[in-house]
Parts: structure tokens; C-alpha cells; sequence
């Protein structure tokens, strides 16, 4: 009766999962089947074992959610210096460099994950595409770089 509890509250208290994260301006960032897919590579790959619960993680590596959110806020910010025509965050007035971090703050909270399709705000969905493709291109070449047919 325990297992059987335990499961469906698990099930019930599942986090909602959209069908589409969209810019502004219509572009669709990422769907849900690309959340499948990715979870599937992850998994295949065995990095939930990085930053585990038991505090053994980081023997293995990064937590890549960590360091991917954290990623994706700081490209955000950067987004809004570049809005106000600065090259970069550090270049900012300590008060403009406030302002990014509150804007940037405010708009990552307030994602909305309930819709089915998630618009998000043009500061996020430019940093999400590109730590998206960088993170992309990082594992591709550590992929090759481990695969047989690289001799390695």
C-alpha cells in the first residue's frame, strides 16, 4: 500500500512540462519532444549522476542544471547590456548593471511553465539559443572525442 501511495503521489506532483517555448516574435526555442529527447541523451549518458543527491556529484563533474541555469541567466543579463548599447554587463554603471539584474531576475521568474505554449521574453529566448547550441556543440565534440572511431 506504501509503494503504491509513494508512486502516485510522485505522478501527482510531477512538474508541468509545456508543449512550446516561442520567442516573441513566433519562433519556436524548443518543444516538448526535445525535452523528451534530451532527457533520453542524458540519461543515456549517465549524467544524472552528477550532482547527486547523496553529495557525490562532483566527483564526476558539473551539475549541468545548476550550470546551465545559471549560464542562461548570465547570458540574459548580458542581453541587457547590450540593450542599452553596452558590449558587455561589465561595462554597465553599477546602477544599470541593478537595473539588468532586476530585469533579468523578473523575467526568469516569470516564466510561466503551466501554458502549453511559453512565450518567452526576447532577453531569455537569445540566451537560451545560445547556451542551447553551445552546450550542443560542446557534447557533440566530447562524443567524437570518445567515440571508436576516433582511436581514443
Amino acid at each position: 500500500m506504501l509503494l503504491f501511495w509513494t508512486t502516485l503521489r510522485t505522478y501527482q506532483g510531477v512538474p508541468p512540462q509545456p508543449q512550446r517555448f516561442v520567442s516573441r516574435s513566433g519562433d519556436v526555442i524548443m518543444t516538448a519532444d526535445d525535452i523528451i529527447a534530451g532527457k533520453g541523451g542524458f540519461q543515456k549518458a549517465d549524467l544524472m549522476d552528477y550532482g547527486s543527491l547523496y553529495g557525490m556529484g562532483s566527483y564526476y563533474g558539473e551539475d549541468y542544471t545548476a550550470s546551465l541555469l545559471k549560464n542562461i541567466a548570465l547570458s540574459t543579463r548580458e542581453n541587457y547590456a547590450h540593450d542599452v548599447g553596452e558590449r558587455t554587463f561589465s561595462h554597465l554603471s553599477p546602477e544599470k548593471q541593478t537595473v539588468a539584474t532586476t530585469h533579468m531576475r523578473e523575467d526568469l521568474r516569470g516564466i510561466d511553465l503551466t501554458q502549453d505554449t511559453v512565450v518567452l521574453p526576447d532577453a531569455v529566448s537569445h540566451a537560451f539559443v545560445k547556451i542551447r547550441d553551445e552546450t550542443a556543440a560542446s557534447f557533440l565534440t566530447a562524443c567524437r572525442q570518445l567515440s571508436p572511431e576516433s582511436g581514443t
